[in-house]
């Protein structure tokens, strides 16, 4: 059972890899998952660390494969009501987040939640503001596996919109879409396994020496990541329809991640 439970998650995991502003980290951790996955990257080649990641990696290839099209379709004709119910996803698990660093609160700790914040406001102008082209070769393709990785580990930085702002979000999906891509793809897997292995290690290091100061920082980034697939739905021109049909998917979201937790 527990098994299926995270296969369930890792396929959660995978959606919110494809789905431009939200991160997949920030999933994992409102699902429970972050810490035990970092650690268990740390020490991939132990047998216990492959039992735990296999079926949660295994739910993350299977969404990415099946679920592009799907998701891409959603995003293009009810894109208020996919993102609220991310958003619903996202917020189910910040209490379990907060119960660790609310009665370790100090100027210290407030000052390390505050700086990402800034941090992260400065990408997102970036991101919204310049437009790079990368040309996708296969050395290319290789350090946008790594950057995959770093942003699938970095809570609160979403790596479709770092791919968005490379303009290789479109080449990235038709790698897991389409056999004649195939050898793209293969680079691709390396660069994130090899980026995976020594940033895993990176914020293992951290949670095991600076734990208190790690959930702060990663309690700025969940709540930054709602606020940013938050504004960006806002522009949108809705209906009363579409206004309860998002509360609702945004409950629903809410409730499976508080589920599964």
């Amino acid at each position: 059972m527990k098994k299926i439970n995270l296969f369930f998650k890792g396929i959660l995991i995978g959606i919110g890899k494809i789905i431009p502003g939200v991160s997949g980290s920030v999933l994992a951790i409102t699902l429970g998952l972050y810490e035990d996955i970092i650690k268990s990257l740390s020490r991939i080649f132990k047998i216990r660390s492959i039992s735990f990641l296999f079926p949660i990696f295994l739910g993350i290839i299977i969404s990415i494969i099946l679920g592009s099209k799907v998701i891409l379709y959603f995003l293009n004709k009810y894109y208020f009501i996919t993102m609220m119910f991310f958003i619903g996803l996202m917020s189910g698990g910040i209490k379990p987040i907060y119960k660790e660093i609310k009665d370790k609160q100090n100027k210290k700790n407030i000052i390390i939640m505050t700086i990402p914040i800034i941090l992260f406001l400065v990408l997102d102008i970036v991101i919204k503001n310049i437009n790079i082209k990368v040309e996708f070769n296969y050395l290319n393709i290789f350090f946008l596996g790594v950057i995959e990785a770093i942003t699938s580990i970095v809570p609160g930085i979403s790596g479709s919109a770092i791919m968005m702002m490379f303009g290789v979000y479109n080449n990235i999906l038709l790698m897991f879409t389409s056999i004649s891509y195939i050898d793209k793809l293969i680079i691709f897997i390396i660069g994130i396994i090899i980026g995976i292995i020594f940033t895993s290690k990176i914020i293992n290091y951290y949670l095991s020496n600076y734990k208190v100061e790690t959930y702060y920082c990663i309690f700025s980034f969940c709540i930054f990541s709602i606020f940013i697939v938050f504004r960006n739905i806002i522009e949108v021109d809705l209906s009363f329809v579409n206004l309860l049909l998002g509360f609702l998917f945004t409950l629903t979201g809410y409730l499976i991640t508080s589920k599964m937790n």
